[in-house]
C-alpha cells in the first residue's frame, strides 16, 4: 500500500510540475555576434564623425552578452586582423533595478564598448595607408568562416565599410575589368572555394565613393555584390558615402 502511494504522488508531481521546454534556461539565451570590418586598403577619405554615426547604428540594440569585433583589412597583412573584441556589458536599460543603477549602466557601456570603438575608427580614418591589393572576397571568407564571429550560434551582423572594388591577384582586379562578374557564365560561383558562411547573416555596408573610381562604382558593382551575399545565405544592404 506504501508502494502505491508514493507511485502515486509521483506521478502527480509530474503532471504539475512546469515544462522545462516552456522556461529556457538563462545559459541558452542566443547572443548577437556584432563584426565591423574596416577596409583600409586604400585612404578612408571620409570624417571619422561620418564613420562614428555608421557605426554607432549597430549600437543601438545591443544587449548584454551581445559580442563585438573590429576587423582591419590594411597592407600589414594579407588577411583581416581582429584588432579589438569586447562583449557588452549591457545597457542602462537593461538594468536590475535592485541591483544595478541605470546611468551606472549606460557610463561603463560607453567606456568599454563605445570609447574604444571610437578610438580604432579615428586611426583607421587618419590613416594614410595604402596596399596594392585588396581582397575583398577573401577578406569577407575569413571573417566570416574562421574567426569567432564566424562560428558564433547565435544571429549574426556584419557592418562593413569599404570601396567594395576587389582587386587580387588570387580572384580578379575590378580596376582593370570593370565589368568582371564574381559568377560564371551559367550562374555558378566563380571562386567556390571561397564561400563565406553568411546564412542569415544581416551585412550592411558603407560604400565609399571615389571621384576617381566612378565608372566602376555604378549599378554593375552594387548589383554583383548583392547578389554574391545572397549567395553565401545572406541579405545586403548597402549605403553610399561619398569621399571627399
Amino acid at each position: 500500500m506504501k508502494a502505491l502511494c508514493v507511485v502515486i504522488a509521483a506521478a502527480l508531481l509530474l503532471e504539475t510540475a512546469p515544462s522545462c521546454a516552456s522556461h529556457p534556461a538563462a545559459s541558452e539565451t542566443r547572443h548577437r555576434a556584432i563584426a565591423f570590418l574596416l577596409d583600409a586598403t586604400d585612404r578612408l577619405g571620409v570624417d571619422a564623425v561620418q564613420l562614428k554615426a555608421f557605426a554607432h547604428t549597430a549600437l543601438v540594440g545591443a544587449r548584454r552578452g551581445d559580442s563585438l569585433s573590429v576587423f582591419m583589412l590594411d597592407g600589414q597583412s594579407l588577411q583581416p586582423r581582429e584588432v579589438w573584441s569586447a562583449a557588452s556589458p549591457g545597457r542602462g536599460s537593461e538594468a536590475h533595478a535592485l541591483s544595478e543603477g541605470s546611468a551606472y549602466m549606460e557610463r561603463r557601456f560607453e567606456q568599454e564598448i563605445i570609447e574604444p570603438l571610437d578610438s580604432l575608427i579615428e586611426v583607421a580614418a587618419a590613416s594614410r595607408d595604402t596596399s596594392a591589393t585588396s581582397s575583398l572576397i577573401e577578406g569577407l571568407w575569413m571573417v566570416a568562416n574562421h574567426t569567432r564571429f564566424g562560428q558564433a550560434n547565435g544571429p549574426r551582423e556584419l557592418f562593413w565599410v569599404s570601396d567594395f572594388i576587389e582587386n587580387s591577384p588570387a580572384t580578379l582586379s575590378l580596376y582593370h575589368s570593370p565589368q568582371a562578374s564574381f559568377f560564371t557564365a551559367d550562374g555558378k560561383l566563380r571562386f567556390p572555394e571561397l564561400r563565406a558562411n553568411l546564412r542569415d547573416v544581416s551585412v550592411v555596408g558603407l560604400m565609399l565613393l571615389r571621384r576617381e573610381t566612378v565608372g566602376i562604382q555604378g549599378p554593375h558593382l552594387v548589383n554583383e555584390w548583392t547578389k554574391l551575399v545572397a549567395a553565401y545565405g545572406g541579405r545586403l544592404e548597402l549605403q553610399m558615402e561619398p569621399v571627399r
